[in-house]
């Protein structure tokens, strides 16, 4: 009997109680759970996967205050904006957007003989051009017509177009150029603020 409680004394010594069960202290240790595994990303076999690399951003902006008249010659716009990259590359992508804004504020000024001269809508004309050292003379690639009516005070008017390069171009400018058919040029004039915003998309 002295034996057997001898037995048992050394068999509960070397146990550890878990719970209110009576377990054996080599099983206490939890086995170690294997590391969650990192997913599995698969590559992208889309048609446009890396069509575009990077991108360059270029801007020009006009202050609020710095007013100009609109030209009446069509021959001989106002520029506006004008901003510029290095390099473009076949294929390349150029989006231009922006804002302008303009007055067309004329009234009858009696005391300059004008009573008989009726006020009429201003035609606006807005473009932008492209040159470069290989495209000496600037192309017009955008136009916008807006008609403004007499009165019209600060006139926010956007504008957007995508240029897409089809061939290597040096120093290449975009502008922002700007007429009327008023008769007379004091009747339009530039505002501000202006802005011109050039984000090149590159393959």
């Amino acid at each position: 009997m002295q034996n057997w409680v001898k037995r048992s004394l050394s068999f509960l010594i070397g146990c550890s109680v878990l719970g209110g069960i009576i377990l054996p202290s080599t099983v206490l240790a939890k086995e170690a759970k294997p590391e969650p595994k990192a997913p599995i990303v698969e590559p992208c076999h889309c048609p446009n996967h890396n069509l575009i690399s990077k991108i360059e951003f270029n801007y020009a902006e006009r202050l609020d205050g710095d007013d100009a008249l609109i030209s009446i010659d069509q021959n001989k716009p106002t520029l506006m904006l004008e901003t510029a990259f290095h390099t473009i590359c076949s294929g390349d992508l150029v989006w231009l957007n922006g804002m302008v804004v303009l007055d067309h504020e004329y009234e009858p000024d009696t005391e300059d003989g004008e009573v008989g001269r009726e006020a009429e809508n201003a035609d606006i004309t807005i473009i932008i051009e492209k040159y470069s050292d290989l495209i000496p003379t600037p192309s017009p690639i955008y136009t916008l017509e807006v008609d403004l009516v007499p009165g019209s005070d600060d006139v926010a008017i956007p504008f957007s177009h995508i240029d897409l390069a089809s061939s290597h171009l040096e120093n290449v400018h975009y502008r922002v150029l700007v007429y009327s058919d008023c008769p007379l040029a004091e009747d339009a004039d530039i505002e501000g603020p202006n802005t011109l915003a050039a984000i090149r998309f590159i393959k």
